[in-house]
């Protein structure tokens, strides 16, 4: 196996901010029927010399399909990832006005969202908004066939008016119990996804501008979700992010499920 080992990429760059560490954690393992190869799978920075601490779980298991090769993913790459982007500043996801459409019939502004929360423009007249969707934590996963999957999770949401001085003020806090459908692509060892919304439900944590139903907010974060948050998803997803194939190694027919706390990749190969 050594010039496999050789040939396979160990760190990879994903974007300006972050690569991935695939670097083998120990020599691989030979039994009868497999060879397992454990490699490390954290995400870097490429700008800042900071570590963060990892507690991979052991992923001992066997593809109970019947594809050639296997590759699993534990959360310790997820909660990495999420480290180095917040790192990176990247905490919460932005919306303005710049980021909606110029006709948009949900514009960002308390004299649009007063006709819905009425104490709303009574306290703040006439002033844009910005909304903040804090990244998501490990969302749970509903496997639903060889190339797609379901994913839950809660967002934190927070609301604010712009001051024409551009002090910001909060609004009210809202938590999204959101349901969207990851569908998955392999290309040139490259994984990519693509997101579609499912549902969305929303909570209504805090307010400043007196109580109000979250159901009047419903169709608006739809709306939201999907012309704005789920696109900028998408746009880093279908980048895709390299898996570390050995040279010349072409995958074809492959599968994605979760299993226990991981998620596992499995597909045929050629080599030539």
């Amino acid at each position: 196996m050594e010039p496999y080992l050789q040939t396979m990429p160990v760190k990879v760059n994903v974007d300006e901010i972050a690569g991935i560490d695939y670097t083998p954690m120990k020599p691989p393992q030979i039994s009868n029927h497999n060879l397992d190869i454990p490699l490390r799978g954290n995400f870097f920075s490429l700008t800042k010399h900071k570590s963060h601490p990892s507690h991979p779980p052991i992923m001992n298991f066997h593809g109970s399909q019947l594809q050639m090769i296997f590759f699993a993913v534990s959360h310790t790459l997820f909660d990495s990832a999420k480290h180095v982007y917040q790192d990176a500043g990247i905490k919460f996801l932005h919306v303005t006005n710049s980021k909606l459409l110029k006709d948009s019939k949900f514009p960002l502004t308390t004299r649009y969202y007063g006709t819905l929360i009425p104490g709303l423009s009574k306290k703040f007249p006439n002033m844009e908004m910005k909304i903040d969707v804090g990244l998501p934590p490990l969302p749970t996963v509903v496997y639903n066939s060889r190339h797609k999957m379901s994913l839950t999770s809660v967002l934190s949401v927070h609301v604010y008016a712009i001051s024409p001085r551009s002090s910001h003020s909060l609004l009210f806090t809202l938590s999204l119990d959101t349901s969207v459908t990851l569908h998955l692509s392999v290309k040139n060892g490259t994984i990519s996804g693509h997101l579609s919304l499912e549902s969305i439900k929303i909570k209504l944590k805090h307010s400043n501008v007196g109580n109000f139903q979250e159901s009047v907010l419903h169709q608006v974060f739809v709306h939201y979700m999907n012309e704005v948050w789920i696109p900028t998803v998408n746009r880093r997803l279908e980048k895709g992010y390299p898996l570390p194939i050995p040279v010349n190694l072409h995958f074809f027919n492959y599968i994605v499920y979760p299993h226990k706390n991981f998620l596992v990749f499995g597909s045929d190969f050629n080599y030539f």
